[in-house]
């Protein structure tokens, strides 16, 4: 959708899902070389300011304090999904310590999936606590979730 000048960047803890990804690129005739790294600490500060849209599907679904660090430090299929007692303890550093302001250049565009459980109208408050332009642009039911699309824009 991006175009074949443009730089994916995709990152993943887990080893099968960076394979998973190289296979999508390639079905998809996009060169995708994902990053094994927690977010995207591995390559900041080099990133920092220059990211035109950020896609961010984080581990929400709600679990157990100790459950979430344990699945985290495996880094197996426990990882993409243990999120915490809200389910959202990663995307929450993200917004607290605004690391989403660092990464996205002024026009840049962030966009996260959330489900109910995770009170998407809580998220959007803080994203925009932080003086980004955000919202909820899609919510759909998919079997027994109901998932939640936000936007948030880099003035």
């Amino acid at each position: 959708m991006l175009g074949t000048s443009a730089a994916y960047i995709c990152t993943d803890i887990n080893v099968k899902a960076t394979e998973c990804t190289i296979e999508t690129g390639k079905r998809n005739k996009v060169l995708l070389q994902p990053v094994l790294t927690s977010t995207v600490e591995a390559l900041r500060p080099r990133i920092d300011g220059a990211v035109d849209l950020l896609l961010f599907n984080p581990p929400y679904v709600v679990t157990t304090e100790e459950e979430e660090v344990a699945e985290q430090v495996r880094a197996g299929l426990g990882g993409a999904w243990a999120g915490g007692t809200l389910g959202t303890k990663l995307l929450d550093a993200f917004i607290q310590n605004r690391i989403i302001l660092q990464l996205l250049r002024h026009g840049g565009r962030f966009y996260v999936v959330a489900i109910r459980q995770n009170d998407p109208n809580s998220l959007v408050r803080a994203m925009q606590s932080i003086g980004l332009d955000a919202s909820i642009v899609l919510h759909r039911r998919a079997n027994r979730e109901q998932l939640f699309i936000i936007r948030a824009i880099r003035p």
